[in-house]
């Protein structure tokens, strides 16, 4: 009986083992976003209902880079493309001064509206907005400003990105003087380099609704954070949204970055899952923590 029971202590010892999991595989876990970036495709449909809710549209990814656009009859049961692709593509490309592909049109920030006389496309392409009316696709310039993503204010930053909500794209934009270092907070709460984006530069970033985006500049010092919305949108670093003083009568917006102290000369922050704290006027950076 002993022999018995010893050898089930020793299985149930080793199944515990194997569920703990190692290093690598936490690893491995946390890199899975990363890595199946850009690889999956028509993973989901967003329907954007049209008026009269029986018909919706929706944007879907059909490869890296590539996209289509359809509509769908609900009650009916049939699905179309939403525009003419090879049209859109023709009358934009001339207003932007460039050849475009029906399958890849930089299209940000669709939207369709009623209009006086039949839907009504707006889009924003080449930094710039436009509007058509999906009879004809006559493309011209839209007068209506763009929805904006706010930047979080000091208090609100997220540690870490939530789990993955709806596919997206974000256009981050660097209004600033001086390079702008993009990071995605990774679900640990660990920064991970998107690379640089110059000034007056854009960059159009493939992500998903929670995930928690952070710029800063080349002395380490946080510049903007964005939680990606489901929609696309554009996230702006150094608007005068953020710099601009509240209006009277409204509430001061916390722009200091995350982690500052009262004093403002010590910024604490997690790298690899350890505790950092930067002096500000040194630069000089000290490790409180070594096991994670």
């Amino acid at each position: 009986m002993k022999p018995v029971v010893g050898l089930l202590v020793l299985l149930l010892a080793a199944c515990r083992a194997h569920a703990q999991g190692s290093k690598l595989d936490y690893e491995r876990s946390a890199a899975l976003a990363t890595r199946t970036q850009d690889t999956v495709f028509r993973s989901g449909v967003k329907p954007h209902w049209l008026p009269g809710a029986t018909e919706f549209w929706y944007r879907i990814a059909t490869g890296p880079g590539t996209t289509e656009f359809l509509r769908v009859d609900a009650l009916a049961g049939r699905r179309g493309p939403l525009f003419d692709a090879g049209l859109l593509a023709a009358t934009l490309g001339t207003r932007l001064g460039t050849n475009l592909t029906p399958d890849a049109l930089p299209l940000e920030e669709v939207v369709v509206e009623p209009g006086e006389s039949g839907p009504l496309l707006r889009f924003r392409a080449g930094r710039r907005r436009w509007q058509c009316r999906l009879s004809d696709l006559v493309v011209s310039e839209d007068p209506k400003s763009a929805a904006t993503l706010a930047p979080l204010p000091g208090s609100a930053v997220p540690g870490r990105s939530r789990a993955a909500g709806e596919e997206t794209l974000l256009t981050f934009v660097n209004e600033t003087p001086d390079d702008v270092e993009l990071f995605w907070l990774d679900d640990q709460g660990i920064r991970r380099s998107y690379g640089r984006i110059r000034p007056g530069a854009e960059r159009r970033q493939h992500t998903f609704a929670g995930h928690v985006w952070m710029g800063t500049d080349r002395t380490g010092n946080t510049v903007g954070v964005f939680e990606a919305d489901a929609e696309a949108t554009r996230a702006v670093f150094g608007s005068k949204a953020e710099t601009e003083p509240a209006a009277k009568g409204q509430e001061p917006v916390d722009n200091s970055p995350p982690g500052q102290s009262p004093d403002g000369r010590w910024i604490a922050f997690v790298t690899n899952s350890n505790l950092h704290v930067k002096s500000r006027p040194s630069g000089h950076t000290r490790v409180l923590s070594h096991d994670g």
